[in-house]
């Protein structure tokens, strides 16, 4: 078969087999390696320690046994480090869903410890216990918007502060509404139930 004869072939073919599809399905798999996305996690909550809480986060015990579990001489379930992951979002995490295309981290205490939970996307959400809480003295955020390129750095307290005073606002158009007034645009709620162990 010359190559104008298999041409002609593989354009007849094509079009005796096109059909146009009003609502096609795509069905696909998809694989999640749990290890490395775990350990990059565990990365990020690392760094950030080290860029919020200075040199004296990495004389932390939790510091020493999170540069093992990165440099694979201990495995992250075997380690010290109390953690927290999950795909999705872990609460309050879901207060900064939106935009979607966005990180969020930020250090907080828990029972005396310092911790630094992070979103990465609305994919996956962590909390790791950093070190004691009275010398790393948490109380950052930061958000990274990857889609506008854009990111903004505050006290974390700040934040909860614009967090709450847009929720109020939220809920006095509502009620706004409910008295006469015409449905605003509300924002949207996730209906999802996470059940999310304390740390």
């Amino acid at each position: 078969m010359s190559a104008a004869e298999l041409q002609q072939e593989i354009e007849e073919t094509v079009r005796r087999g096109t059909r146009t599809l009003d609502r096609p399905t795509i069905h696909a798999r998809s694989e999640i390696d749990i290890t490395l996305f775990r350990l990059g996690l565990l990365k990020i909550a690392y760094e950030l320690g080290f860029l919020w809480f200075g040199e004296i986060f990495l004389d932390q015990p939790e510091a020493a046994e999170m540069r093992d579990v990165l440099l694979r001489r201990k495995d992250l379930d075997a380690s010290t480090i109390e953690h927290r992951i999950q795909i999705g979002l872990a609460p309050p995490m879901v207060f900064w869903r939106r935009p979607p295309g966005s990180h969020i981290a930020y250090s907080m205490e828990v029972r005396g410890r310092a911790a630094i939970a992070l979103k990465i996307f609305n994919t996956f959400s962590a909390t790791f216990i950093c070190g004691d809480a009275g010398l790393l003295a948490p109380g950052q955020f930061i958000a990274l918007d990857v889609r506008a390129g854009t990111w903004r750095q505050t006290a974390f307290l700040k934040e909860l502060h614009r967090v709450v005073h847009r929720l109020n606002r939220a809920s006095l158009h509502l009620s706004t509404a409910l008295s006469g007034g015409a449905w605003p645009r509300m924002p949207e709620v996730s209906n999802t139930n996470v059940n999310t162990p304390a740390i």
